[in-house]
């Protein structure tokens, strides 16, 4: 992944961001930046790692990515992926669209073994034809 990822201003503005507590801000900014990230926004990431790099107990990490509190947010405990649910749409500009459509693609297939990519993505509309309708 890119060694660079946009965090627009706009977001300390947000009305659900602003809602947050700090533990809940700083997971969701390393959630979009950290360097495991894919521009699909499905990536795995063990509950261990988001501990030890924000130095947030993994209670309180577990805590926030199981009860819903970040929006767009989802967590799959047992897999130990997270789901972005809005990357793709707000920060897939630039690049050849058709090499990024062959990348999620490719993400997606080589990480079915989560349900994320059968449940919240079908609420999500992505520019390019989902392989698990």
């Amino acid at each position: 992944m890119s060694k660079y990822s946009p965090i627009y201003q706009k977001i300390w503005k947000d009305k659900d961001f602003l809602k947050s507590s700090k533990d809940e801000k700083l997971i969701f900014l390393y959630l979009t930046t950290n360097d495991a990230i894919h521009i699909s926004g499905v990536y795995e990431i063990p509950l261990s790692t988001i501990a030890y790099e924000t130095g947030i107990p993994s209670s309180t990490v577990k805590q926030v990515l199981t009860n819903g509190s970040i929006k767009n947010v989802v967590y799959d405990i047992e897999n130990e992926m997270v789901f972005l649910v809005n990357r793709l749409k707000k920060y897939s500009q630039g690049g050849n669209p058709s090499q990024v459509d062959k990348g999620v693609v490719k993400q997606f297939l080589e990480n079915a073994k989560t349900p994320l990519l059968t449940n919240p993505c079908q609420r999500v509309h992505y520019p390019y034809p989902y392989p698990y309708h």
